[in-house]
């Protein structure tokens, strides 16, 4: 009877169990005109992610710069937007659901994402991808990247650096993205001849530094006439043959009555191996590759994709939890660097070029996220800040350092637990945490000028007026920038609030002044504020390179201009 009862009791339990409502998603709608109106704000436009289950929702969201965002999903789904209009540009699915919330790295025309222990490279304008290539290790950050080289850390406390394809490495100066016209005003290539242009085939590999009658070792006279197989047949053929009917002759040498008697179908054929120079030639299986593996490559005649190589690899003493950050050889350091935070006090920067370690110092306590930056202040400084966990935060020269040791501009006392990622605006840099408020730090002194109270703890954008936070109850707070209502704590009051309770993917946007909102449900919302001067676009972001120094122009016959005496 005990045994009856104790069965009946768990068999009631576990329908109640199972008859429990699972987590539904946020149930956020477009805010409302009038709702908006009464805190200035009109809507430019929304975007819905696509879903799948309750499981599924927004796992990370970046404002690539003032023209695309990157928006992923928990199930693994990548989809590329227009700042400007919020349309879906182009999409993709990543082979495995539920990895990873890494982000994406981008340089003028190409976007990299890792899926697992995968780096995926897709045309930035197109979506095409340009190749999938297998690390050798799982990933623990972000990717970053250059015109040249793809950075990778790694869970085996190590980066690498992987070297893009010749035909795939950028010329900063020779492209520009928005009005697609190169640097002599003449228009770009059609994409497709491009693409094509990437890929070799096996009967006749693609090399830059090959000529191709040298390659071939045959006259130029041979090529004229037509026979050969074109380089500019995007498609392997065996035209390099006068006929196909047995027996073969190949650029005028003996004839053969089968292909299987070439080395290899990659121009230029040879009919004597070099592993049977000593042979006799004699009817017999001698004269197949040495195994079943090298037949199939021999006789494969697909495109060969490109592919990155491997540049440098370099050791950390411990794990890399944050993204490294790059500063690229225009800021006028003597080489390009990369920065790497990792999840202990200690930093470096290498060289992007060898890996070599340049810079190498600590923080003093542990830090709460990535190294931002760079970021140009002026027209000499090129600064970089993180927060740190017992509420300072530190800003670093990431163009100097001497002896190998950083250059530390200052140290702010802000206090609390900074766990949100610093935003570096035009007027200063605005850092927050959970319980700790917002603040906002000269950069030329490093003093505290302005804060919100503890509760508004998480900026989510600015413009060159407003500052707006969000706050532990979901409400979207505006601020007036540099108005504070107590001198002494520098703190301020906001001047209305909207309840975005539902927007429970905090979104915070460093490049433009547009305000993001998400939710689970895979909406996104954009705002802005509805006076005329805000109806496009524009960065709130100080220059990431420090501006080239232009020489004065000195007409023939006039004396060259004194330069100004230095302080």
């Amino acid at each position: 009877m005990r045994l009856f009862l104790t069965m009946a009791i768990v068999a009631v339990a576990s329908t109640v169990a199972f008859a429990q409502p699972a987590p539904t998603y946020s149930r956020a709608i477009p805010p409302s005109k009038d709702a908006l109106e009464r805190l200035n704000l009109k809507a430019d436009w929304s975007f819905y992610a696509p879903v799948s289950g309750q499981s599924d929702g927004l796992a990370k969201v970046q404002i690539l710069d003032e023209f695309q965002i990157a928006v992923q999903t928990k199930a693994g789904l990548l989809c590329l937007v227009d700042h400007s209009t919020g349309r879906l540009l182009w999409k993709y699915k990543y082979p495995a659901k539920f990895s990873s919330g890494f982000g994406v790295a981008v340089n003028e025309k190409f976007l990299f994402a890792v899926n697992i222990a995968k780096l995926y490279c897709f045309h930035r304008y197109t979506g095409v991808m340009e190749f999938e290539f297998d690390l050798p290790e799982a990933p623990s950050a972000s990717p970053v990247a250059d015109g040249s080289q793809v950075y990778i850390s790694f869970t085996g406390a190590k980066v690498m650096a992987f070297q893009l394809p010749p035909s795939m490495q950028i010329n900063p100066d020779a492209v520009n993205k928005k009005s697609g016209v190169t640097a002599d005003n003449s228009k770009l290539r059609n994409p497709a001849d491009v693409i094509a242009d990437r890929y070799a085939t096996r009967i006749n590999p693609k090399s830059a530094n090959d000529d191709e009658f040298d390659r071939r070792n045959v006259p130029k006279s041979y090529f004229e006439s037509g026979q050969s197989l074109s380089t500019n047949q995007r498609s392997p053929s065996i035209s390099a043959m006068p006929s196909v009917v047995p027996p073969y002759s190949i650029h005028g040498l003996n004839k053969v009555e089968s292909l299987s008697m070439l080395q290899s179908l990659r121009q230029p054929y040879k009919l004597h191996p070099d592993h049977l120079v000593y042979n006799q030639y004699s009817p017999s299986l001698a004269v197949l590759p040495p195994s079943v593996a090298h037949v199939y490559e021999l006789s494969n005649l697909r495109p060969q994709g490109v592919k990155p190589q491997m540049a440098w690899t370099i050791g950390t003493k411990q794990k890399i939890a944050y993204d490294p950050i790059l500063v690229e050889s225009k800021s006028q350091i003597t080489s390009p660097r990369l920065w790497i935070t990792e999840s202990s006090v200690n930093f470096l920067s290498v060289s992007q070029s060898t890996g070599g370690t340049e810079v190498s110092g600590a923080f003093g306590s542990e830090p709460t996220g990535p190294l931002v930056g760079p970021f140009a202040y002026g027209k000499d400084a090129l600064l970089g800040f993180v927060a740190l966990s017992d509420g300072q935060v530190m800003a670093i020269d990431l163009t100097g350092g001497s002896s190998g040791l950083p250059r530390y501009e200052w140290k702010a006392n802000v206090g609390g637990f900074l766990n949100h990622t610093p935003l570096a605006a035009k007027d200063g840099v605005y850092v927050s945490g959970d319980h700790s408020g917002v603040a906002k730090i000269d950069v030329a002194s490093g003093d505290v000028t302005w804060r919100t109270e503890a509760n508004a703890d998480r900026i989510v954008g600015a413009n060159a007026e407003f500052v707006y936070v969000l706050n532990r109850r979901g409400e979207l707070l505006v601020y007036a920038k540099d108005r504070v209502h107590d001198t002494v704590s520098k703190r301020a009051k906001p001047l209305t609030s909207l309840d975005v309770a539902d927007f429970n993917v905090p979104i915070t946007n460093a490049t433009s002044d547009r305000v993001l909102l998400g939710a689970d449900n895979g909406l996104i919302v954009c705002l802005r504020d509805a006076g005329a001067k805000y109806a496009k676009p524009s960065r709130i972001a100080p220059l990431e390179k420090l501006p080239v120094p232009v020489k004065p122009e000195v007409k023939p016959g006039e004396p060259a201009p004194v330069p100004a005496p230095k302080n």
